[in-house]
């Protein structure tokens, strides 16, 4: 794992009309794209808010949740798009997904972003 300068930071949100949420280890959750963050989430289902300009997306993470080996990320808003996980032995994706993780995407159109982590 890599820290990210608050100028990558910066150059990274300038790029992006989306903002991508996903699992990393088996400890942390990670935004990137319109938004660049991680979180701690140690043995714990995670509900994400993400709010697009005045909109709220909600959705839940959890790490290897009964029967599920790897990141699961479920949602009912339709505004959320997820990508199933890949696979354990899969590489790491364009936006820095491992293989085994679910990948949530949500659209920004431009808008600002703010996503916060809490326990459902």
């Amino acid at each position: 794992m890599h820290t990210k300068t608050e100028k990558d930071k910066e150059m990274s949100n300038e790029t992006k009309d989306y903002v991508a949420i996903y699992g990393a280890s088996d400890d942390l959750i990670e935004a990137v794209g319109a938004y660049d963050d991680e979180w701690g989430c140690y043995n714990a289902k995670k509900l994400v808010a993400v709010t697009v300009g005045r909109d709220i997306h909600r959705l839940t993470i959890e790490y290897c949740p009964d029967g599920y080996d790897g990141w699961k990320i479920a949602s009912t808003d339709p505004a959320i798009e997820i990508v199933p996980m890949r696979g354990d032995n899969e590489p790491d994706d364009g936006d820095g997904c491992p293989g085994y993780s679910d990948k949530a995407i949500i659209h920004t159109g431009g808008q600002r972003v703010n996503v916060v982590v809490m326990r459902p």
